[in-house]
């Protein structure tokens, strides 16, 4: 098969009407956002300082909550890709949520409701959840127990967890998918990331860390936040109205585009070229078909391989994520004018395009 390089020509994007400047303001526009629902003392505000290592929110400190009203956290604050949603704690004195619920059940994009394992009564957040899943039937829902830490017995932590889980699924009339955390110190966030990342492929990705020190690895990090947004448009091309019109190769040729200018040099169709013969559609192909998915439905744009319809938003974003890896290091190497060979490149996309699976893996 050969490499589809048609839609990654410079100049404005091929196939579609958009110019790179229109596509990049629609990219920046698209920030999933998660909403945590749960009771004063859940673990909300703790819980978002965990996934995003950010340690400078206030967090509430047993019963006392410190959230007064639905608070956004941008994650990272200088170049956001994510935004949680942190509401007010349900089961306050003399706090109606009814409207402050109604506006963030607009806003979200998941719903991971919080509850603590010694904390059996959860009543009011099961009524919340049955209401807003009956206004908004397609919000995806997680469970996210916490208080793991609370209990001592493991009979006793794993029957709490059943409890509460059962009432929520009583509310949502469907099973839910759960993670439990503790609220210790340094408690385990990875079953929360596999839950989140289930839905929103940025969040396995956003905890990657790179551990190189060499030069290339440094300047990756700066531009890593402009692949990460690419790439999470690229994955939201169904759903968000502001990327839906523009198709993942049109955002893929615009995020090379963009990164050759972060590296100080023009993606040309010579590059192009020069690349697409490094790296190879073959490379793409097996590591994106070893990923599991290959019933026909849908198409990866830009390579050309079917894929299932339900695993297409996530092998988009990690398919742009990893083609915009490679092209770093191939930006870094090429103006540093040394050759990049093709074992080489293709061992930056694998590891990409896998790094999130392994993190995971790693944390179990």
């Amino acid at each position: 098969m050969e490499f589809d390089f048609s839609n990654w020509k410079s100049g404005s994007s091929a196939g579609s009407s958009k110019s790179d400047e229109d596509i990049w303001e629609a990219v920046q526009s698209v920030r999933p956002v998660i909403w945590l629902l749960g009771k004063t003392g859940a673990g909300k505000t703790s819980l978002i300082s965990e996934l995003t290592g950010v340690d400078t929110l206030e967090i509430g400190n047993g019963y006392v909550s410190c959230t007064k009203q639905s608070v956004a956290y941008d994650y990272p604050i200088n170049s956001p890709l994510i935004r949680f949603l942190d509401t007010r704690g349900l089961g306050e004195v003399g706090y109606d949520p009814r409207e402050e619920i109604a506006q963030c059940a607009g806003r979200s994009h998941a719903l991971l409701v919080v509850a603590r394992k010694d904390d059996p009564v959860q009543g009011e957040i099961a009524e919340v959840l049955t209401d807003i899943l009956a206004a908004s039937p397609e919000t995806p829902v997680g469970v996210v127990h916490t208080g793991a830490d609370l209990i001592d017995s493991e009979q006793e932590r794993q029957r709490a967890r059943l409890s509460n889980q059962t009432t929520f699924e009583k509310a949502a009339r469907t099973d839910l998918p759960s993670a439990q955390t503790s609220l210790g110190k340094d408690p385990d966030t990875s079953e929360v990331l596999d839950l989140l990342a289930r839905w929103l492929p940025l969040v396995a990705y956003s905890k990657l860390r790179e551990d190189g020190r060499d030069a290339e690895s440094e300047a990756f990090k700066a531009v890593r936040p402009t692949i990460l947004k690419f790439a999470t448009a690229a994955g939201a091309v169904d759903v968000a109205p502001a990327v839906g019109l523009i198709g993942v190769p049109a955002i893929q040729g615009t995020m090379l585009r963009s990164l050759g200018k972060l590296y100080g040099t023009e993606w040309s169709r010579k590059m192009t070229l020069s690349f697409a013969g490094t790296l190879g559609a073959s490379t793409v192909l097996r590591f994106t078909a070893s990923l599991g998915v290959r019933q026909a439905a849908k198409l990866v744009p830009g390579w050309g391989q079917t894929i299932g319809a339900a695993s297409a938003a996530a092998i988009s974003f990690s398919t742009t994520y990893a083609l915009g890896r490679a092209a770093a290091y191939y930006l870094f190497k090429s103006v540093q004018n040394e050759e990049v060979t093709h074992e080489e490149l293709k061992a930056v996309f694998q590891t990409a395009l896998r790094g999130a699976e392994h993190e995971t893996a790693q944390k179990d």
